[in-house]
């Protein structure tokens, strides 16, 4: 252990402070950018890491978009969406919000158009 370094959690290697993170509910506990990398890839997160040396970009990214579908019954929209996976997330009077390991699909209640309208 050398001045400045501090005990991963994890791992249990010691590592400068600049290659560490505090884990903030649990002061006093750190992580090191290895074991932190290895977590957030088991927790299915490896689609947002950067390798190192990469840019970041400027701006933050779009991360994901929602479609909102109009419904006339979201009861229906609801069972229908189950087949393929989807599961309730939200339900409002008007509102639907199904989930889905792939993503995530809204829905908004709309009162039937009929040809005279």
């Amino acid at each position: 252990m050398g001045t400045g370094e501090r005990r991963c959690g994890c791992c249990g290697r010691w590592r400068p402070e600049n290659q560490v993170a505090e884990l903030g509910a649990t002061p006093g506990v750190y992580i090191c950018t290895g074991c932190a990398l290895w977590a957030a890839r088991r927790a299915g997160l490896s689609g947002l890491l950067h390798r190192r040396g990469t840019p970041r970009p400027a701006t933050p990214a779009v991360r994901a978009t929602v479609p909102v579908l109009g419904s006339t019954d979201l009861d229906r929209t609801a069972a229908f969406y189950a087949l393929p996976g989807f599961a309730v997330h939200v339900r409002a009077d008007s509102y639907l919000a199904l989930d889905h390991p792939g993503g995530e699909l809204h829905a908004t209640f709309l009162p039937a158009v009929t040809a005279a309208d």
